[in-house]
């Protein structure tokens, strides 16, 4: 019996020590009892550490919350004080803020490309004083052109890679969804300007990116890579890994999603079977 009651007795316990030790859990933990019940894509806003924040989507406003600020996804040490950030896929500025907590100097240039979320992402940043940091309504790729972009309806969406469009004059693969974006060439942004920590989290794009990027990493000390394999495309994880290892980088992988049995018939498929987070750092 006593076997069953541990986990019931210690869940509990660590809560209250950590909602004791950890500011960063208390102010989650008020967020999750204010906004967990509220409805999926109702925007509303919230106040935090002083800051007023526009939230299209409470659900994934939480989750990416308690990464930045509470697991501290994206910590990094910088004795200078003054990291040189790149901030790929900034979405609703949740990264931008944690970063500019971190380190108040940081100089971070942060890219979304879907119109909406741009909006979201300038007052939640600039509207809250931090006019220092710049701002590109653009999507990440490896060429400066213009995309496709699917918004996902709350706080994310992703570019839809030219290679596995339908052929011009057929039908859309998402008619009424799609939206015309402008992207930048990230290997030549990178080559133009040092960057300390690049963070990337673009929905996928993450495969023609970095592999035409690896040569202009040679300056970056940390780079952080969340890994979404797309269930209607190949795998693509070894051209994401592959050429990070080939840049330099001692890489670690942390799992986020994954099929609990992934031999076994499962769930209906999802837009992504496996989403992993991927570090590289160069200490």
């Amino acid at each position: 019996m006593t076997e069953w009651l541990g986990p019931l007795v210690l869940g509990p316990a660590k809560h209250l020590i950590r909602l004791a030790r950890d500011p960063e859990y208390r102010t989650f933990c008020r967020l999750e009892a204010s906004l967990g019940r509220m409805p999926r894509f109702r925007e509303t806003r919230a106040r935090v550490h002083g800051l007023e924040l526009a939230i299209p989507d409470p659900a994934s406003f939480l989750i990416s919350y308690r990464e930045m600020f509470v697991e501290r996804t994206l910590a990094f040490p910088w004795l200078g004080g003054e990291p040189r950030i790149l901030d790929l896929g900034s979405n609703i500025g949740l990264s931008v803020l944690a970063f500019k907590r971190a380190f108040p100097r940081a100089r971070v240039t942060a890219l979304e490309p879907d119109p909406r979320l741009f909006g979201v992402l300038t007052r939640n940043v600039h509207g809250n004083g931090f006019t220092d940091v710049t701002l590109l309504q653009k999507a990440a790729w490896r060429e400066a052109t213009q995309l496709r972009f699917l918004p996902d309806g709350a706080d994310g969406g992703r570019t839809l890679d030219p290679d596995t469009m339908p052929a011009p004059g057929l039908e859309p693969a998402h008619p009424g969804r799609e939206l015309e974006v402008d992207a930048i060439d990230i290997p030549a942004l990178l080559r133009e300007e040092p960057y300390d920590f690049v963070k990337i989290d673009i929905e996928g794009a993450e495969r023609a990116v970095i592999p035409a990027s690896a040569s202009a990493l040679g300056k970056v000390s940390y780079i952080f890579v969340e890994y979404h394999a797309i269930s209607t495309e190949p795998p693509a994880l070894a051209s994401v890994i592959g050429p990070l290892e080939q840049a330099g980088f001692k890489i670690q992988v942390h799992t986020v999603r994954s099929p609990e049995h992934p031999f076994l018939p499962g769930d209906a498929p999802r837009d992504y079977d496996l989403i992993l987070h991927i570090y590289g750092s160069r200490a």
